[in-house]
């Protein structure tokens, strides 16, 4: 008789261990973009956004990533991939839209753990920036008014260009 009820404690143990491991939804760790600053330099290349959860997910629902400002005009999904069953990557085609977005939030939902629970309401953090507006020339002011013929070998001309935006100074305008 003893010996049969150690059978069921230990059932009944076992259940209740399965029972704690399935009792809390998914949590999204963390989300990573691959580029911190899209740019000109990005266009015609691609952005991945990479997400881990907590624990294994149900691989077969994917999730719905939201950008916050909307960024469809510089972004457009292409594929998406599980590499293991707690990260989930979606690749995005950037254009160049001459844009300058500060702060792109991510947000994350609709995932489900491999046991069905839906993943715990995700926070969206700022994830990376857009600036692919190129500046632009607010005022162009010459140093002469009038290049006369006397100015021909004696004077300096020059152009004081002042842009919309902080320029790399160490590069020459073209």
């Amino acid at each position: 008789m003893k010996r049969g009820l150690g059978i069921v404690t230990l059932s009944a143990i076992l259940l209740c261990a399965a029972a704690i491991v399935a009792v809390g939804d998914p949590i999204v760790s963390s989300v990573v973009s691959s580029d911190l600053l899209v740019s000109d330099a990005d266009a015609g290349g691609s952005l991945t956004v990479t997400v881990e959860w907590s624990e294994a997910m149900n691989t077969g629902v994917g999730p719905t990533l939201a950008f916050s400002p909307d960024v469809a005009s510089t972004l457009t999904f292409s594929s998406d991939a599980w590499p293991d069953s707690d990260t989930y990557q979606a690749t995005y085609a950037v254009s160049d839209a001459n844009v300058d977005v500060h702060a792109v939030t991510v947000d994350v939902t609709g995932a489900q753990d491999a046991l069905g629970n839906p993943q715990q309401d995700y926070t969206p953090e700022t994830e990376f920036a857009i600036d692919t507006l190129n500046p632009g020339a607010v005022s162009v002011t010459p140093n002469l008014a009038v290049i006369m013929d006397a100015d021909v070998g004696t004077a300096t001309f020059t152009l004081t260009v002042v842009y919309d935006e902080a320029m790399d100074t160490g590069v020459a305008p073209a």
